[in-house]
Parts: C-alpha cells; structure tokens; sequence
C-alpha cells in the first residue's frame, strides 16, 4: 500500500466525473400518491469536492491505479472516496467535518448508485436511510440512540411514496410494528412480530 503519484490520480479523477454522474439518484416517479405524510425519498449524492485542497490517494491492490483517495485542507481531512471491492468504481464516500465523519454514502450492491446514506452528529451514527429495493428510492430510515442501537424504523413497503410500517425496539431488543393498513398515512394496527429482535 502506498502513496500514489499525481500522473496515475490525474486520469483517475477524470474518470470520476463520468463515475460521478452515475451516482446520481433518479427522481422520485411522478405517480401520485394518497393524502398523508410524505418524507423525502431521494438519496441526494454529495460530491468530494476535490478543488477546494490537496488530494492524495492510495493504491490497495499494488496495481499502480488508486482505490482511495482523499482530499484534506489545511492538513484536515474533508472527504474520502474509496472503490474497497477494487472494481474500478467508487462505492463509498465519505465526509469529514472538524475531523469526524459527518457523511458517508456506500454502494452495498454491483449497481451504479448509493444504496445506503448514513448521517452522523459529532461522529456518532443517527440516521441510516436505505434503498432495500433497489429502485434508487429511499424505503427504509433507521434512527440510532445515544448506544448506537437502532431505536426505531419507518418503513415504505409497497413504494407508493409514504411511510407505512413505524418500528419501535427497546432496550431488550423487543420490536413493535405499527402499520398503516388502510392507506391513510396513519398506523392502524400494533404488531409483534414473533421473534423479533434487533
């Protein structure tokens, strides 16, 4: 593992432009949706912005290409964008604010695209958003506690735009759902689920 040089990132970096774009999220459909709470259903993709500082990166594999690379100003580290399964595409970025993660989007499959955005408050985890279905569309949110546990998750389950399903799990790991069955964008059933635990 080493340093690599500004001739072998430079065309590294240009191809990260085309790459870029393939991380772009497509829009939500615009089929309508009944009345009720709607959350924000996008992915937004931010960019490692690599003008603003010095950017080094780091060959994994010995290939002479770089898998990593980072961007620091003034010695401090804003972002990094890493390609870990060694495929030749990004699929994790990550963002630095006062020298802990604030940021970090992952490609958890072989697609194009972030699947997973995970937001973090003086670098502890609060809020995982998924796209579980792969339709570029957040379906699933998961809120973190002080311990780093899951403490509740909402849930779109059919896509149609609206949160359905509210999970609650307590400090014993117990799991209650409450559902939307009637499309209402309100729950109407309380369930749990045999087993569950988180």
């Amino acid at each position: 593992m080493g340093l690599v040089s500004p001739r072998v990132l430079l065309p590294w970096a240009l191809l990260c432009v085309p790459l870029a774009a393939c991380f772009e999220p497509e829009a939500p459909s615009n089929t309508p949706v009944a009345a009720g709470p709607v959350r924000h259903f996008r992915i937004e993709h931010e960019r490692c912005d690599e003008s603003v500082g010095d950017v080094q990166g780091v060959d994994l594999d010995g290939d002479g290409n770089a898998d990593v690379h980072e961007a620091r100003k003034d010695g401090a580290l804003l972002c990094r964008v890493s390609d870990l399964n060694l495929d030749g595409r990004p699929d994790v970025f990550e963002f630095f604010e006062g020298g802990k993660l604030r940021r970090r989007e992952t490609n958890l499959t072989d697609a194009s695209y972030v699947t997973v955005a995970e937001s973090f408050e003086g670098g502890r985890l609060v809020l995982a958003e998924y796209d579980t279905k792969g339709q570029r569309r957040i379906d699933t949110w998961d809120h973190y506690n002080a311990a780093g546990k899951v403490e509740a998750r909402e849930r779109d389950t059919d896509a149609d735009g609206r949160v359905d399903e509210w999970w609650s799990i307590n400090a014993e790991g117990e799991v209650t759902v409450r559902v939307d069955v009637n499309a209402d964008g309100e729950p109407d059933e309380v369930r749990r689920p045999e087993g569950a635990r988180r």
